[in-house]
Order: C-alpha cells, then sequence, then structure tokens
C-alpha cells in the first residue's frame, strides 16, 4: 500500500540544515524559538549555529558521532543543527537517564564529543564551507532492545528530509505553525518537532526543563498563552492532559491540532473527548516505526471514528514516499482483512550501528522494492471497509498465563467499560512462586463527578465479557500511573503487589474450614470439588465456592490437564469424541461450569473447542464436509425430485457492446475460468458419502483444466431457442456431478450466428450462463467470482495454486472447533415449546406431507412497489430506528398472521450470509445458513410494538447464526429431514444495479433476468425483497413465490393482491378527508389490519356465515371447504382404506366416582347443533353451475338425522382401542 494522492508542493535540498538556511533567507526576523518568556529569531538561531559549527570544524572528522546531553532549552536545537551543519551525526541522550545507562550507550557510540551544558565561546560565524552529501549520516538514536540491550538507528541525511517532506506534504506542518515541543529528545519524534516546523518556517515553542512535559497544568496553559497551533503527544499523557482541562472545564484553551504518536488510543477516548474540543481543534494519528525514519503512517481522526466498532483509531494510510506492506510468515501478500506483519519502505533508516546480525532480520529484500525494506514486527491489517491500516499490536505482545495466551489490551478494555471514572490503566503479569498472575493497576479520575471504584462491579464485567482466567488476580488503585522519560508507562516503577493471599488456602468466603460458610453443592458438584481438592493438593475438608476460577487458585495448564485426565477416568468419558477436549475447562474454569460440561460430555450435546484467534490454511486435500454442504447434499437427495435442480445458481449476461479492437476470444475466457478454479479450490472439490463413517467427505482434487469443468457452446436463432436452453440450465438436474467436483460450467449461446470466424470471439447479443451449484456457491460469492473474472480477462489469468491461500475446506474444519455452548442454549430457549410439525395453516389448494418429496417448481408473481410506497416505507424504517430487513420481517409476520386466521406461534426460516469472520470475506463457498425465527404474537399488539418484538429477536438470533440447522434439529430430537419452518422462507436482498453491469475492457455484459422462465423454489412459500440503496431514488420490489405442489396459480395472485392491500394500509397515504395520515395503523391492534379487497365483500355476502332469515339456507362453498372436499377426492381413492386425516376425534373417559345419562349427553349435543349452523351444514357438487355448494339442514328437518349417535359395549383394551381406530 502506497500513498501517490497527496500532490508535491515542496522542492527541499539533500540536507536539513541547507533548508534551515533557505527559511532564515526568507524569514530572518521571524521568532523560530519561543521558551517562557525568552525568543530567538531565525537569524539569530542561524548566527548561534555558525558559531557552533565553526567551533566543530577544527575539532571532528566527517560522519563523527556527537552525543548531545543537554537540558531542555534553546541550545539543545543549537546544538542538533550545529552538528549536522558539522558533517557529524547527532546522537541525542537524555541528562534524566541514569548514569550507568548514559556511560553504555556513550561507549557503544565510541563518540569523542559530547554536548552538556556551559557556554559556548562565540566566534566568527564566517565558516569554512563543509561537504555533507546524502550518504553521510544525520542522526543515530538509540530504541530498546529485546534483551535489554540498547540498539542504535542509523538515519542518514538522504532520508531524514525526504521524511519531514513527506509530513509538510500531509499538512503536518505549516509556515503559520506554532509547535510545541513536548517530547523528550531520546523519543525520534522530537526530529519531527523541530526539524518539521523549522523548515517550513514555523515557531517552535519549548517547555522549561524542570518536568515541564510531565506538567499537563502548565502545557495546557502554554498551549493558551503562546498560541500554540500543534503538539504531539503520546496517548498517555493525552489522557492526563484531558482529565486536567475537563476537571478545570477549559478545553477553551485547546484551540490546537493534535498528532497522537506512538501508541493505539482508543475510540472510547475519542468519542470522549472529541465534541468537547473547540471546533478549529484537529485530530491526526501519526504512527510507524523508530526504525523507518519517525513516521510512515497517518489518519485524520473523525467523530466516526469514536463511534467505530473498532477497539482503536486505525494508524491510516502511508506517508508520501513511504509504502506499506502486510504480508504472511512467507513474505506473501495477503488478502484484506487478513492479519499479517508489517513491512515498510521507503526513506527507511540505513541500519543498526555495528549489528549486522539485527541488519539481516530486520532488513529484507522485496520483490516489487528497489531497496531494502523494514520487518517491524508489528501485525496488522487492512480494515475491509476503508482500505485503512489497522496495526494490532506486536508478534510478541500476547502474555501467556496459566497456560493461557492472553492480550493484555483486550482487559484493559473491559477495565474502561467497567467505571467512566478511570482515566487510565494499565496491566501486567507477575510470577510469584512458579504461578502467573494478571494485576491490574487503576488510575481514577479525581473531579467531584467520579463515580466511585467497585470491585464487585468491576467482576461483574469480566465475567460478562472475557473468559474467567483473563481477569486479573488483583486490582491496585493509584494516584497516578509512572511514565518513563518518552511518556510511556514505567513498569518497574509500579507498586509490587501483596500475593500472599492468593497463593495458599486461607480463611475467607472461597476458600474456608468454616462451616458457616459451606456452600451448599449438588452430587456432581461435590465430586467435581473433591478432584479439585487433590489435584491442587488442598485439605480435602476445604470449601471452595462453585464459582471461583481453577486459575485464581492457583491452577495452570499443566493442573488442568491433570484435571482433564482425572475426569477422562472417572467418568469412563469417550476420547474419541469430538466433543471431548480440554479447551472447554479452560474457558469456564469454575465447578459449576465443570459439572455442567461433564453432564454436556455424558449426553454428547455439546462440542466446546477454543476459537482460533486467526483462521489460517491447513494444508489439506481431504475433510469431513462444511455443516451447509451437508444440508444441501441430503436435501438435494431426500426433499426433491431427482428430475428438477432447485440448487443450481444460473448467472446469465448478455454482451450488449465490444470493441472489435479488443474483442474477448473464447480461449481468454476459458484461461480466465481456469484461473478461477485454481485460485478457489471449492470449484475442484468432490463431495463422496463415505459408508464405513456414515460421514459426508469432501475432497480438493489436483487441478485440471480439461475435465474440471463443463464449458458448452451453443447456436440459437430466435428467443424461444434460447428460453429452452435457459429453463435447461435452471432445472436440469444431471449438468453437475458433485462426486467428482464438478460444480461449475459455461455455457455460450452465438445468437444467428453466420460467420465462422464469431466462433473465435464472443459477439453482441452473445448470452454467457455461468451456471454454478449452490454447495459450492453461495449469494456472496457472485461478487468475488466476477471480480476475479475481470481481473484475469484484463490481465495475464497465469494459473497460480497459492498453497498459503485460505480455503473453503480449511473453514469446514475451523466451524465445528467452536465454541457452541451458548449457542445451544439459546436455539433451546428459543424453540422452547415449538411443535416443528405443525404448520402456519395457510390456504393451500393441495396438501402434502414433510417427508414427500418436492418438485421443485414454482409459481411467481411480482409484488409492486411505487415511489410513494417506497419513501414511506423507508421512511418508517428510519424512524423507528431499524433496518428494512427487520421491517420487511415483520409485514410478513403479519401477513401470515392474518392469512392463518391470528395463529399466534409463527416458525418461518430466514438466510443469514453467515460469513463472521473477516477470513471468509473474500472466499468462494457456500456459507449461508437457514434458520428458524420464531416470534409469538398476541391480537392486541400493534405493529410498532411487534417491529421492536422481531428486531430483538433477530439482533439475539444474529449471534448464533454459527450454529447448523442440522444441529438445532438433531438437539431438538427430531428425527424427520424437514420441519415446517422450511416451507416457508423470509429474505431480503441488498444489492447496487451499479455492480450488475460487468465491463471488460470495452465489452459489456448485462445481467438477462430469469423472471420470464421455468421457476423453481425449495419453499410452500417464499417472500423476497429487493433494495438497492445505490441510485439516486432508492428501489424496492418483492416477489411472492409459492410452489406448485401446493398452490395453484389463482390463489398466488390472490394472496399476492392481499399482501399488497396489508403494505397500503400499513405505508400509502390517505387523503385528507378520511383525517388519516401515514402510519396510523401501525400504532393501532394488528387486529383491525383487514384483508379484505374491494371485490372480496361481494363474495363475503354471498357465503352462508350466519342463519339469516332474509336469505337462502345455501351458498357457495367456503375456501377451506373447498379445500378439503377436492383434497379428499383428489388425493385419496375412495375404494380403498385410507387414514381419515380430516377427522377429529376427541376422546374423554369419565371418572370412576361420576356419571352422566346418554339421554342428557344427547340433548346436549342437539343443543349445540342448534346454536353452531357450520356443524349442520352439508357439501354438495352442483353439476349445473359446476360450482361445489354448502347447504344447512333445517333444525326442524326430522327427517333427515343431524348427527351420529352410537352406542357400544367394551370388555377388554383391545375391544377399546378397535371401537377408537
Amino acid at each position: 500500500m502506497n500513498n501517490t494522492d497527496i500532490s508535491t508542493s515542496y522542492s527541499w535540498s539533500n540536507t536539513v540544515h541547507e533548508c534551515f538556511i533557505k527559511q532564515t533567507q526568507l524569514y530572518p526576523q521571524k521568532l523560530a524559538l519561543e521558551l517562557d518568556e525568552q525568543s530567538v529569531t531565525y537569524s539569530e538561531l542561524l548566527y548561534f549555529v555558525y558559531c557552533l559549527t565553526n567551533y566543530l570544524t577544527d575539532k571532528i572528522q566527517p560522519n563523527e558521532i556527537i552525543c548531545q546531553c543537554v537540558e531542555r532549552s534553546f541550545e539543545i536545537i543549537i546544538g542538533m543543527l550545529a552538528i549536522l551543519s558539522s558533517g557529524a551525526v547527532y546522537c541525542p541522550l537524555s541528562p534524566l537517564d541514569p548514569s550507568e545507562r548514559l556511560k553504555t550507550l556513550i561507549q557503544d557510540t565510541s563518540t569523542k564529543t559530547l554536548f552538556i551544558h556551559k557556554s559556548f565561546i562565540i566566534f566568527n560565524y564566517i565558516i569554512k564551507p563543509i561537504s555533507v552529501t546524502s550518504d553521510n549520516i544525520a542522526f543515530i538514536i538509540f530504541t530498546s532492545g529485546t534483551k535489554g540491550i540498547p540498539k542504535a538507528i542509523v538515519i542518514s541525511h538522504s532520508h531524514l528530509p525526504l521524511y519531514l517532506q513527506s509530513s509538510a506534504e500531509v499538512d503536518a506542518f505549516r509556515t503559520t505553525d506554532r509547535a510545541i515541543q513536548l517530547l523528550s529528545c531520546t523519543c525520534d519524534v522530537h526530529i519531527h518537532e523541530i526539524f518539521g516546523t523549522l523548515l517550513v518556517g514555523g515557531t517552535v515553542i519549548l517547555l522549561r526543563s524542570k518536568q515541564g512535559n510531565r506538567n499537563m497544568d502548565y502545557l495546557s496553559q502554554i498551549i493558551e498563552i503562546h498560541q500554540a497551533t500543534y503538539v504531539c503527544i503520546v496517548p498517555t499523557l493525552q489522557v492526563l492532559l484531558f482529565d486536567i482541562v475537563e476537571a478545570q472545564k477549559a478545553y477553551s484553551r485547546l484551540n490546537t491540532s493534535f498528532y497522537m504518536l506512538c501508541e493505539p488510543i482508543s475510540c472510547r477516548f475519542i468519542a470522549r473527548i472529541l465534541p468537547k474540543l473547540p471546533i478549529g481543534c484537529q485530530y491526526i494519528n501519526f504512527s510507524g516505526a523508530t526504525e523507518s525514519t519517525v513516521i510512515q503512517m497517518f489518519h485524520v481522526v473523525t467523530k466516526d471514528d469514536g463511534l467505530s466498532e473498532l477497539d482503536t483509531v486505525p494508524s491510516g494510510q502511508p506517508m508520501p514516499y513511504f509504502r506499506c506492506h502486510i504480508l504472511d510468515q512467507f513474505v506473501q501478500i495477503i488478502p484484506i482483512g487478513y492479519i499479517g506483519e508489517l513491512f515498510i519502505s521507503g526513506p527507511i533508516m540505513n541500519g543498526y550501528l555495528d549489528r549486522p546480525d539485527l541488519n539481516n532480520t530486520a532488513l529484507v529484500q522485496l520483490p516489487d522494492e528497489p531497496d531494502k525494506s523494514y520487518r517491524t514486527g508489528d501485525l496488522a491489517r487492512l480494515i475491509p471497509s476503508t482500505g485503512k491500516i489497522q496495526v494490532l499490536g506486536r508478534n510478541d505482545f500476547q502474555v501467556k498465563v496459566n497456560g493461557q495466551r492472553v492480550e493484555l489490551e483486550e482487559i484493559q478494555a473491559v477495565i474502561y467499560q467497567s467505571n467512566s471514572s478511570i482515566s487510565n490503566c494499565a496491566v501486567v503479569k507477575v510470577v510469584e512462586r512458579g504461578r502467573d498472575h494478571l494485576i491490574a493497576y487503576i488510575q481514577l479520575n479525581k473531579t467531584s463527578t467520579s463515580i466511585p471504584f467497585d470491585e464487585k462491579l468491576i467482576h461483574t464485567n469480566f465475567q460478562d465479557h472475557l473468559p474467567q482466567y483473563m481477569t486479573p488476580s488483583l486490582f491496585i488503585l493509584v494516584d497516578q500511573l509512572p511514565f518513563n522519560s518518552n511518556g510511556k508507562l514505567d513498569k518497574a516503577a509500579l507498586p509490587k503487589p501483596n500475593l500472599s493471599s492468593l497463593l495458599l488456602p486461607i480463611n475467607n468466603d472461597e476458600i474456608s474450614n468454616d462451616q458457616d460458610n459451606e456452600i451448599s453443592m449438588t452430587n456432581e458438584q461435590q465430586f467435581v470439588h473433591d478432584l479439585w481438592c487433590d489435584i491442587l493438593r488442598f485439605d480435602i475438608n476445604s470449601k471452595i465456592s462453585i464459582n471461583r476460577s481453577f486459575f485464581s487458585l492457583g491452577g495452570n495448564s499443566l493442573t488442568i490437564m491433570r484435571l482433564f485426565v482425572q475426569y477422562q477416568l472417572k467418568f469412563s468419558l469417550d476420547t474419541k469424541s469430538s466433543s471431548f477436549n480440554i479447551f472447554s475447562l479452560f474457558r469456564q474454569p469454575t465447578i459449576a461450569e465443570h459439572t455442567q460440561i461433564l453432564q454436556q460430555w455424558l449426553n454428547h450435546t455439546s462440542q466446546t473447542h477454543q476459537p482460533t484467534q486467526l483462521w489460517s490454511t491447513l494444508n489439506i486435500c481431504q475433510a469431513e464436509a462444511s455443516y451447509g454442504q451437508q444440508r444441501i447434499f441430503v436435501d438435494q437427495t431426500i426433499r426433491f425430485s431427482n428430475e428438477t435442480s432447485v440448487y443450481n445458481v444460473p448467472l446469465v449476461y448478455r454482451i450488449i457492446s465490444n470493441s472489435n479492437s479488443q474483442q474477448i476470444t473464447i480461449d481468454r475466457l476459458r484461461q480466465a475460468i481456469d484461473a478461477i478454479i485454481a485460485k478457489h479450490a471449492i470449484f475442484r472439490t468432490s463431495l463422496d458419502w463415505n459408508i464405513d463413517t456414515n460421514v459426508l467427505v469432501q475432497s480438493i482434487q489436483q487441478f485440471n483444466y480439461r475435465n474440471q469443468y463443463e464449458f458448452v457452446i451453443s447456436y440459437a436463432e430466435n428467443d424461444e431457442e434460447i428460453t429452452k436452453i435457459l429453463n435447461k440450465e435452471i432445472t436440469s438436474s444431471k449438468l453437475f456431478d458433485l462426486n467428482r467436483g464438478i460444480v461449475l460450467r459455461c455455457h455460450i449461446i452465438k445468437y444467428n450466428f453466420t460467420r465462422k470466424d464469431e466462433e473465435i470471439y464472443l459477439e453482441k447479443n452473445d448470452i454467457i450462463i455461468f451456471n454454478l451449484h449452490h454447495i459450492a456457491f453461495d449469494g456472496a460469492s457472485r461478487r468475488i467470482f466476477f471480480s476475479d473474472l475481470k481481473y484475469n480477462l484484463e490481465n495475464d489469468s497465469t494459473l497460480i495454486n497459492n498453497e498459503n491461500q485460505f480455503q473453503y475446506i480449511d473453514y469446514s474444519v475451523y466451524e465445528k472447533q467452536m465454541d457452541i455452548i451458548s449457542s445451544y442454549h439459546f436455539w433451546q430457549s428459543h424453540l422452547d415449546g415449538l411443535n416443528l410439525e405443525r404448520r402456519i395453516m395457510l390456504p393451500f389448494d393441495r396438501h402434502r406431507l414433510l417427508t414427500d418429496q418436492h418438485s421443485g417448481f414454482a409459481h411467481l408473481i411480482d409484488i409492486p412497489f411505487d415511489n410513494d410506497l417506497i419513501h414511506s416505507f423507508l421512511d418508517y424504517a428510519s424512524s423507528q430506528d431499524i433496518t428494512p430487513f427487520q421491517l420487511g420481517l415483520t409485514i410478513f409476520y403479519t401477513f401470515l398472521y392474518k392469512l392463518s386466521q391470528n395463529q399466534n406461534d409463527l416458525c418461518i426460516s430466514c438466510i443469514h450470509a453467515n460469513r463472521y469472520r473477516t477470513e471468509l470475506q473474500n472466499l468462494i463457498g457456500m456459507f449461508v445458513a437457514t434458520l428458524p425465527h420464531r416470534i409469538q404474537i398476541h391480537p392486541t399488539y400493534s405493529f410498532n410494538h411487534l417491529i421492536k418484538q422481531v428486531q430483538n429477536e433477530f439482533y439475539s438470533i444474529l449471534e448464533h447464526t454459527h450454529y447448523p440447522l442440522q444441529q438445532i434439529l438433531q438437539d431438538l430430537d427430531y428425527k424427520h429431514s424437514s420441519a415446517a419452518f422450511l416451507n416457508i422462507l423470509f429474505d431480503f436482498i441488498t444489492y447496487s444495479s451499479d455492480t450488475d453491469l460487468l465491463s471488460v475492457n470495452q465489452t459489456q455484459f448485462q445481467p438477462v433476468p430469469l423472471k420470464q422462465m421455468q421457476n423453481v423454489v425449495k419453499f410452500d412459500m417464499k417472500l423476497l425483497f429487493f433494495h438497492d440503496p445505490t441510485v439516486q431514488n432508492q428501489t424496492i420490489s418483492c416477489s411472492l413465490i409459492c410452489s406448485q405442489d401446493v398452490f395453484d396459480i389463482e390463489t398466488v395472485e390472490e394472496l399476492s393482491k392481499q399482501f399488497q392491500h396489508l403494505l397500503s394500509q400499513l405505508f400509502v397515504k390517505h387523503s385528507s378527508s378520511t383525517k388519516t395520515t401515514s402510519f396510523d395503523l401501525v400504532n393501532q391492534s394488528i387486529s383491525k389490519l383487514s384483508f379484505c379487497l374491494e371485490n372480496v365483500p361481494k363474495e363475503i355476502q354471498q357465503t352462508i356465515f350466519h342463519r339469516l332469515p332474509t336469505i337462502k339456507n345455501e351458498g357457495p362453498a367456503s375456501y377451506a371447504q373447498s379445500r378439503i372436499w377436492f383434497d379428499e377426492r383428489i388425493r385419496f381413492d375412495r375404494d380403498k382404506p385410507q387414514v381419515a386425516i380430516n377427522n377429529m376425534p376427541f376422546l374423554y373417559r369419565l371418572h370412576s366416582q361420576h356419571t352422566l345419562s346418554t339421554t342428557q349427553l344427547h340433548h346436549a349435543l342437539q343443543l349445540i347443533l342448534t346454536k353452531h349452523q357450520s356443524l349442520r351444514t352439508s357439501i354438495i357438487f352442483d353439476n349445473e353451475t359446476n360450482k361445489l355448494i354448502q347447504r344447512i339442514i333445517d333444525i326442524n328437518d326430522h327427517t333427515r338425522k343431524s348427527f351420529t349417535f352410537i352406542e357400544s359395549t367394551f370388555e377388554t383394551d383391545e375391544q377399546l382401542h378397535t371401537i377408537m381406530y
């Protein structure tokens, strides 16, 4: 990643001191330096520099190192410029460092000259010219070493001005700037503060020497008094500065720009302070490595960073002349979003002084770089949404605590969240008698509004956010965290913790011999407790709290492994079971949690793995199929007819324009597809059911372009022939071979083929069908496929098989290792009490069993949205702070509720993209999950109330979409392959019409709509919303797709009209005469929403609902009556015995002490029939009108029986069973 977007407006000389002389000529009387009440102009500064330079020229040799160890003063800057002007090498030392450290550093540089604070003799400032080339060393600076030995970094004269020019080009300094020189001279950023300001003609404001840069009140006053325009400050000091101005309510002092440096800063902090700063205040995050010349990346901070889901502000983009590379362990480029190591190229260091061993490791030659690049050791990634660089920490930033690798920053983030009064905190690891502990040091605000520190509350927050082993053993309050001279945490100066209470069992609430404190345990918990005592060598009579962490008692990875073995032996656990593993014990380390885990293991209902921090390639060629692949493979075999495929995914494009000079050849297209198949192993992955293990296995096949996919060319003379070909591509089940890994085919249709040379090229009006099997390709894969296709067509599509590329087969392994305990409990709760076989009572024209096969054929009706409806729909979603998906889902629930005559427990399926990790964003494969969404509706609910309920349910489900559908059904002990909720589906597809038009060079491909082709569906009913937010006037459309197995086209048309009528009631504005405005009905009970269309009341009036004296006793049968009557005659043979599925027997037995006369029972039934006419209504088919008629039997017509009353006797249960069935 490089930066070429910033135009150059500076042209500087090769050396810093020459640039300074030029600025002196431009601004001789301008103030260059200020220190309290003192000041120095540019001409005065140059004079002092010349004097010292003249003195040095006769004393030193070119490239000789001069160390400068002086207090904060004008002399420090005079010395810096004089050293560079004399051709020497500047090396800063801090007078605050211990004498032994200073001695070591001076010896390492072999310096013969040391600048300290004494009066210098003033000489004639006419000095001899000194030759300083760009190859000369400008300065060296020390940084800490991994083994405690400081490393001296060497920066040349050629790289230093280039870096400073880079900073000026991003507007880091301006001629009008007044910059605070805050940081210590041992921090390389002081070069940025001083030289960067002077070389553009700005003014440097120095602070007094006696800890002036530590007194934040003094600093805020200096910013105000000297009207400073920018200050470079590390985040730890920045927190202190803002604490002061916040307590004094003096934010007006900070009318300046802030440049954050050296450390990451939390987005939470930005959200806190940014709104309080004056309008003119600007924030820029500078970051980089000392070895790469001070700063290499920048990011302008905005309010959006405070709202970001990231923990810290991004590092941003490279500065001009710098290039950043994020590479894997093999120094290869990785995809966007993946985590790798950061390499920096450009004006970086020459190397470490006299350390060839370090140079060989740190400086590497990258393929596309002319010079060597610096290997930072930082972990970083490109943020997918912005393309900005996010530095995530060091390779070695993690610490190991009790066998677990822990990110200290993650713990600190939870501490900050626990109490808004915490202004600063640090977490360190300490080791006491071989046992690891985390200690948290906390600094609180000292304002009157501060919230008191509550350790119980912070423990509760840890339990909610992090595993037990990441909870610090001690929380220590400090007045102020100690910092070293560079503004970084001084760990050695932290108070030493008292860990004696944590090493051995003591009499407290959690380990006690006091019987009054004994905690009541179940038998299972007591058994686990005794094992703990044995492993940890506690007295068997000790009482450990069931909520105490194993690690807080001194347990570690070795002892928990011993405990794991004891569990295995004591409970005879199956070690071959995938659910039996040690990771869950680490993650849930209390007696209560271990007891629960053991019970789950014994029942074979849990699969608990600690999630891997980074999913990387496993370099495997065979594995168990993913949950998605398994679901589709079984579904295709059991639920659907072999004659029709509902899992073909045809992507159809027509060539609408091309250039004769840049026509795409068919061979070129084949090469581009070959390259895609070589890159994405899912396109050459076979699936085979292993009979011995009863497992579906996927295997990656060796790439063979001749046999890897189907490539077909057909010829059509008219649209009818094209339609016939397209219908075959959509519905044919014989196009793919999953056992051979054939999941992709390309079909070219040459339209009105006339010339032989047209066989070579893709011509205008030709159609290309990319047909893929859904088992290898989901909706999100489309963008990736066409992006790769476009790239391969426009570039050299060389076959590259990167063995280190993350593949779909790797994902299928990792998904089975995820922690699913919480998801298991969620789905158990979400579906508790649901009858999985109970259908939503839709107006089916035909019935079928859940186990019946689907034909796959469907009716499709488009439901139009005009502009008013679109605007009302989106306005309502915005007003309720919900997504269009959630609004569409709520409408569908309401539609089903009304359609099913107020069935109040509704469960349907929804589609989830399920790409829940960054590693999956650019991967082709089958990730989508079809999951149950359940809602329970009360008739009094308003639409507004329902939508909030749907929103809450949706967000709770979103956390558990990785839990596979087949596992949900298995957990509920459901034996069939299909549940009732799988027959109704809702989906909301957001797309961009801009991306639908594929353009390669000057050839354009336009998608061909398939709505007029043969429709297929996997569900009884499917409602699809389509939303394009990218066009100026956003578009929304809707399609109702119903299976031909259960619905006639007339019924589907009627349903679509009812749905449109529902939309109209909810969102279309009514006339002013009715005094009803938009959204009125959403506040009323959903029972008031009507399904009656304008032409329906007449039909209703003709249907007998009540016996009225003014109408006849017969009329057309109702929809439900007609459906059941025809169902019995079509589906069942009257001459053969059948199960009467429409009979509804209610069986009762009198209590042994009660009696009831048959006469009394007969009379009661007669009264019921008199009241309810539907119980004495006959159904007759009228041949003359060809209609089904219902006719009420007159209760006074004694010639006809209105019901049957039979008395039987029995002596045995077998006789009773015969009578009943």
